[in-house]
């Protein structure tokens, strides 16, 4: 495992460095955007945000499943990765989705500090955003990477046996979605245990 990891490391170090530019731009330029927001706007996504914690809460989730939103909404994320690879402009494709999630993410930060301002802003943060993340950015980066791999291999007229490259890419797609579902599963426990947190204003 040492060995695949040191090897894959190697043999893609400049798309893993474009890959990971991308994503943190995003989350930068995300985190960044929110304080230019129009308060309208500021207090929609905050509203949106309260409301599911408050649903959430009440229902103790099983109006809103985490796990098996998850689980979808994560799936079509992986699709979406692997379409772009056919296309002709794969490499611009896969590095906007990797800026746009990336954005996503930073957008969110900023409402999640704001909405738990009156407990501990920082350990809902660390529960609802980071640790579930340090499963989920590997696995997506490993997938966006693993796309434009693919794109170069279809694409490259010398390259013969894509039966085989298709089922490797299989085999990589589902150890990448799997991770992806357990940092989803992670989510939701944490979710679970933070939410009492959450004081309704």
């Amino acid at each position: 495992m040492k060995e695949y990891l040191k090897g894959y490391l190697d043999n893609n170090y400049k798309l893993l460095k474009i890959t990971l530019m991308c994503f943190f731009i995003g989350i930068g330029v995300g985190i960044a955007i929110y304080f230019f927001l129009d308060d309208g706007i500021k207090n929609e996504f905050i509203t949106s945000l309260k409301n599911t914690l408050e649903l959430s809460k009440k229902s103790n989730f099983e109006d809103i499943n985490i796990i098996r939103n998850g689980v979808i909404s994560n799936g079509l994320l992986l699709f979406f990765i692997y379409f772009c690879s056919i296309t002709l402009f794969a490499p611009l494709f896969i590095c906007f989705i990797d800026f746009f999630k990336g954005f996503a993410i930073g957008l969110y930060i900023p409402i999640v500090f704001v909405v738990f301002n009156s407990t501990n802003p920082f350990l809902a943060l660390l529960f609802l955003s980071i640790i579930p993340n340090l499963l989920f950015i590997p696995a997506f980066i490993f997938s966006a990477t693993n796309a434009i791999n693919f794109h170069y291999c279809l694409f490259d007229k010398e390259k013969s046996g894509y039966v085989v490259t298709i089922f490797k890419e299989i085999a990589l797609i589902l150890i990448a979605y799997s991770i992806i579902i357990l940092s989803v599963v992670l989510e939701q426990i944490l979710t679970s245990n933070i939410i009492n947190m959450y004081i309704g204003v």
